[in-house]
C-alpha cells in the first residue's frame, strides 16, 4: 500500500507541475512549484491518504469511493486551514492557494482509486507479461 502511496504522490506531482506549467506558461513556475509541493505530498498527502484507506476499509462500492473522496478534500482543506485558524490570519496567499490545494488533494484520489481499479490491475498483469516475453528473446 505504501508503495503504491509514494507512486500516486510522485504521479500527482507531476500533474501538478505540468498544470502550473501551463498555467504560468513557464516551466520554472511548474518547476518550483513541484520542488514545494513533493514534500508536502510525501509528508501530509501520503498520511492523509493512508488514514482514508483506513477510515473507509470497511465500506465497499461507491459508498467507500465517495467517502475516500471526502476524506481526501477534507483533509486537503485542513492542510490549508490550520495554518489560517492557528494564526488567525484573514486572508491572503492562503485565499489564492484554496482552489490548488483542493485540486491537488482531488487529483492525488483520482489517481490513487485509478490506480486501485480492477482495470489498472488487469493492464499490469498484461504489461508485465509482456515485458517477460520481451525478456525472453534470443538475440
Amino acid at each position: 500500500m505504501v508503495i503504491r502511496k509514494i507512486a500516486v504522490s510522485l504521479l500527482t506531482g507531476t500533474f501538478m507541475i505540468i498544470i502550473f506549467s501551463m498555467l504560468a506558461e513557464r516551466l520554472a513556475v511548474g518547476l518550483a512549484t513541484g520542488m514545494y509541493l513533493l514534500p508536502i505530498l510525501f509528508i501530509y498527502g501520503i498520511p492523509s491518504s493512508i488514514l482514508s484507506d483506513f477510515a473507509t476499509s470497511r465500506l465497499t462500492g461507491l459508498k467507500r469511493v465517495g467517502a475516500s473522496f471526502l476524506v481526501h478534500t477534507s483533509m486537503g482543506l485542513l492542510f490549508l486551514a490550520a495554518p489560517i485558524l492557528l494564526t488567525g490570519s484573514k486572508g491572503g496567499i492562503e485565499n489564492f492557494l484554496s482552489p490548488f490545494v483542493v485540486l491537488t488533494a482531488i487529483i492525488f484520489w483520482l489517481t490513487d482509486e485509478g490506480i486501485r481499479s480492477y482495470k489498472f490491475r488487469r493492464i499490469l498483469v498484461k504489461v508485465k507479461r509482456f515485458l517477460n516475453d520481451l525478456g525472453e528473446l534470443r538475440i
